[in-house]
Parts: C-alpha cells; structure tokens; sequence
C-alpha cells in the first residue's frame, strides 16, 4: 500500500508526469485516489519515461516500491517555513538599509554571513531567493553564495522568464529605404 506520508499534490503530480489514467483524479480524496493508483500500479507491466524529478525510477515495480516507502521530507513544515522567512527578511533589512550592521540585530558580518548561508539552502521560497541575491552584491563578500534551488523550481523560473521576455514590447528599427507608390 502507499505510504501515508505521500500527500494527496505529490500523487496527483505522479499520475500527471507519468500519464497514469485515472478518471477524475482531482475530484477523488487521498484515501480512494492512493487506492486507485496503487491498483493501476500494480496492474500495468510497462516501462516508464525517464523523468529527472524521479531519476531512479524506470519500471512500474520501482514506482510501487518508492511509493511504498515514506517520502523522503524534503520540505519544510510550516513553523519552519515562517523562520526562514523571517531570517530573509532580516537580511532584505540588512541590504535595503545600505548593508549597515548597526540597523540589524547581528553583531558581526560573519553572523549575518552565517544566516544567509542558512537561507540559501531554501532558495525555492522566493524571498530567500531575493535576499541572497541582493546579499551577494554587498562588497564585503568574498565568495558569492550559491541560492540551492530545486530543477523544478528551476524550469518553473525559466518558464517565466519566457514569457516575461515574450510581453515585452520590441521596438524594431530598421534602416531600409521605404518605397511608396500612388496609383
């Protein structure tokens, strides 16, 4: 059976990445839906695309046994999630008050260096992500820090670069000579 650490979003994006047919998979509830993907699972002999959010998945029996297994939990739950938060915006603070310690609560560089290192791990929260890349500009830093970001959320950002850079209005100059003629 599925494990119950697997929540209802995890499953629902399962079955999308790997085409499982399930009939109203959104309408159903946790415990129905894990039931009927379990079922499916255990019914079909297939081998499956290669996908890079599952990379050590290949057949159908790999699949039932990661699902069987507690999620592995890489997500903050929510009373840690308001922390990080909280220690990005005191590093926002930081930076938006011309990276001036003695608007903060740090006593040293190195603490405040030491916070950012701990945000960075969190980067697909876009205030973490905001707060170190304005951390990086500050010229008391050495080496730059790396924002951890997931592929997911990677392809997600890319994606809106897309089409943030496709509404943008052009303006095309160009310097041909124009004919016009009158009948």
């Amino acid at each position: 059976m599925i494990d119950k650490s697997w929540t209802k979003k995890d499953l629902l994006e399962i079955i999308k990445v790997y085409e499982i047919d399930i009939e109203d998979a959104k309408e159903l509830s946790k415990k129905p839906l894990t039931e009927e993907l379990y079922f499916q699972l255990l019914n079909t002999e297939n081998y499956l695309d290669w996908n890079s959010e599952y990379p050590d998945v290949y057949v159908w029996n790999d699949l039932v046994e990661l699902l069987e297994k507690p999620k592995a939990n890489t997500e903050l739950d929510y009373r840690q999630k308001q922390e990080i938060i909280h220690e990005a915006k005191t590093i926002l603070n930081y930076c938006r008050n011309g990276y001036l310690l003695s608007n903060t609560e740090y006593e040293c560089f190195d603490d405040i260096y030491l916070v950012a290192l701990k945000v960075s791990q969190h980067c697909d929260i876009s205030t973490c992500r905001r707060a170190i890349g304005e951390f990086n500009k500050d010229q008391k830093v050495r080496n730059p820090i790396e924002p951890k970001i997931s592929q997911k959320m990677q392809k997600i950002l890319e994606q809106k670069k897309i089409n943030k850079a496709e509404l943008t209005p052009k303006l095309f100059i160009r310097r041909e000579p124009i004919h016009i003629t009158f009948d």
